[in-house]
């Protein structure tokens, strides 16, 4: 028995590229390779698609997480944070830091603009790699010893006409007895930095000491930071940080969250949206095989008279139409990596051609790509249950075909 399936199959097999590779009508041969090149171009769109948005979210991800703390303790006593922090996993915490934060607005020459106020010392600072990469040497060194120094987004100092040296005023929002009372500093651009995420835009560092030594500490959240070796854990870390006693902690998905799962949100939606391109790939596929199927009804009732079972027929279309979308499958994914690998340089050179800026007004200067191989994985089975679905019909066509029938218009 197993012997006599290997012949049936191979049969089936046989037949199926005798059919691909037959000659048909021009109709028919147009819309068979008009479905396979619709099927290879939506899976490589879909692959690119899916490839920049990651890389978005990633770049997004990096820069901002590592500008800010990624879980605040906020402990009245530094020794109880640091109790909660031992009992973290040893390799969990990258760093740990007392840290102030604010809200205010900074002025000068008129204009204002509100911000986020975060007072750093040393240890901060170099927790915060992505805002100590920003820096340089020397402004780095001055903001550390100069008294009054200030750290400010290169974006929002071209906006308020700010160069370093200069004197700026920040106003913070505090409180006293129930009314608000906001209280005024002056202090001196020490650096910038560009981190290329909205912080650019909403975030002042300013030294711990000098807010503690002017009583302005009081004017906001002082607390215990924590930036992790894995930033996507910090729901779970907190938790556990609530489990041990804490009395407020907050991770960074409690400002960002939204931000990040409107950005997965959009890629779910593109995602979808694209894989209805595969589906009608998959539905034009379908067409040439029921034109296959139609074309050799006189072929099908001659094999059905020499003893064709109907399984091997099936087989056969079926096989067809495995065919056909494995390649096209195969190619799509194929082209969509090569494509993901060069769309920014492809980007670059139609940008140039045409004179305009595709991300004017972002914080990218160029499509950041990540093509990830769960993604793939995913494109592949969408892909191939939608066009393996689509094409049973047809396969299952040819148990309808009557032999009678079909030799008289032979």
């Amino acid at each position: 028995m197993p012997r006599r399936s290997k012949l049936k199959a191979s049969v089936s097999l046989w037949l199926a590229l005798r059919y691909l590779f037959a000659r048909r009508g021009h109709f028919a041969a147009f819309i068979t390779w008009a479905s396979l090149i619709g099927l290879t171009l939506g899976v490589a769109i879909l692959v690119v698609v899916v490839s920049v948005m990651n890389g978005f979210d990633a770049t997004l991800k990096s820069r901002i997480l590592g500008t800010v703390p990624h879980i605040v303790l906020h402990e009245s006593d530094v020794d109880d944070a640091r109790r909660l922090v031992a009992g973290l996993p040893a390799d969990a915490v990258s760093s740990a830091f007392e840290f102030f934060e604010g809200q205010g607005m900074i002025t000068r020459n008129g204009g204002v603009n509100p911000v986020a106020i975060h007072g750093v010392d040393a240890q901060a600072l170099a927790g915060l790699a992505g805002l100590a990469d920003s820096l340089g040497a020397q402004e780095r060194a001055e903001f550390l010893t100069e008294p009054r120094s200030l750290l400010l987004g290169a974006p929002l100092a071209r906006h308020l006409s700010l160069l370093p040296g200069d004197t700026v005023t920040i106003i913070f929002a505090g409180s006293e007895g129930g009314r608000v009372m906001p209280r005024f500093a002056r202090f001196t651009l020490a650096g910038l930095f560009e981190v290329g995420a909205e912080i650019d835009y909403s975030v002042v560092f300013v030294r711990l000491d000098d807010l503690v030594e002017s009583g302005l500490a009081g004017a906001g959240d002082r607390g215990y930071r924590l930036v992790l070796s894995e930033p996507l854990a910090a729901d779970r870390l907190a938790a556990d940080l609530r489990a041990a006693g804490a009395t407020e902690v907050a991770d960074w998905s409690d400002a960002y969250g939204e931000f990040f799962r409107a950005v997965r949100l959009e890629k779910a939606m593109m995602f979808v949206l694209l894989t209805l391109v595969v589906a009608i790939a998959a539905f034009n596929i379908v067409s040439s095989q029921t034109m296959l199927v139609n074309q050799k009804r006189g072929e099908i009732a001659i094999l059905m008279t020499i003893g064709a079972s109907p399984a091997v027929l099936v087989r056969t279309f079926a096989l067809l139409s495995i065919l056909l979308c494995s390649v096209g499958i195969a190619l799509g994914l194929a082209l969509g990596v090569l494509l993901a690998a060069s769309v920014a340089d492809i980007a670059n050179w139609v940008e140039s051609a045409f004179g305009f800026t595709m991300l004017a007004g972002t914080y990218f200067d160029r499509l950041p790509v990540d093509v990830q191989s769960t993604d793939l994985v995913i494109i592949t089975g969408i892909a191939a249950v939608l066009t393996l679905a689509a094409c049973a019909r047809p396969a299952l066509s040819t148990l309808k075909v009557n032999p009678v029938q079909a030799l008289h218009r032979v």
